[in-house]
């Protein structure tokens, strides 16, 4: 059984440290992201409204990460699995996807940083790798598993393929590609690949996965999604959708996941 480490950023609200659980802390608790960019209609350019403890309300702007502050959200992730492997767990999947913090860091249309955790893909993805090896030092190896989303520009429109919370990315090809070969620098359980948005009859894209277990976790079936081409190297297993027959050893793959928090 994995527990999930994950952390929203800009997407969890201020109103949300009145909770009971949290205000007793008597800390300011701001909305965080890789910049202040707050999430907004991608047409019209207005705040996205979503639900908080004090109801429907506007998204409100997040507060960048000073520089170093980071090396602390990083040991927050690391103390995270320390709480997992104390609670029993097997290992940890680490939630980089679907326009939370770390994919918000990943994407250049929310991360607009001039430091060394934003402008190029490297330094774009330089906090997934750090975060994924702090994560890998605690749990050991084949105890981790890595969440992402990618997505493509469709080549009809011109547009990003699907945002998710408003994320969007000028060139997803490449920083995904960049991000999925990091993945091969460490001794991961599997990366898991959550729907990739590709439909058509090709792909041009190709990601290189060496001595990785390749989930493609489908999660419609209403739609073609095709997956980029990848060049598998020895011992790794290639899955599709929720649950799948992977291989005989390996049947009836099924992900059960509890977020454990850093506290």
């Amino acid at each position: 059984m994995a527990g999930g480490c994950r952390h929203t950023g800009r997407i969890s609200q201020p109103s949300f440290g009145e909770h009971p659980l949290l205000a007793s802390s008597g800390l300011p608790l701001p909305s965080v992201s890789a910049s202040a960019t707050v999430m907004a209609h991608p047409k019209t350019g207005a705040p996205l409204k979503t639900a908080t403890y004090n109801g429907v309300e506007e998204c409100a702007a997040p507060r960048p990460l000073e520089t170093d502050e980071i090396s602390r959200v990083v040991a927050d992730y690391k103390r995270a699995a320390a709480n997992a492997l104390a609670a029993g767990f097997d290992g940890v999947e680490l939630h980089a996807a679907h326009g939370y913090l770390i994919d918000q860091f990943i994407q250049d249309g929310v991360n607009k940083r001039t430091d060394k955790y934003g402008g190029t893909i490297e330094n774009r993805c330089r906090f997934l790798f750090e975060v994924v090896s702090a994560l890998c030092e605690v749990m050991g190896t084949g105890r981790v598993g890595v969440r992402l989303s990618p997505t493509t520009i469709d080549k009809a429109t011109g547009r990003q393929s699907a945002m998710y919370f408003a994320a969007g990315c000028s060139d997803p090809d490449e920083v995904y590609a960049h991000a999925v070969d990091g993945m091969n620098a460490y001794p991961l359980a599997y990366l898991l690949l959550t729907e990739p948005r590709w439909t058509g009859a090709t792909v041009d894209l190709v990601y290189r996965v060496a001595s990785l277990t390749l989930l493609a976790h489908r999660l419609s079936t209403k739609r073609i999604h095709l997956l980029p081409r990848c060049v598998f190297d020895q011992g790794v297993t290639m899955a599709t959708s929720k649950q799948t027959r992977a291989s005989p050893s390996r049947s009836r793959i099924r992900s059960i996941v509890i977020f454990i928090t850093a506290r």
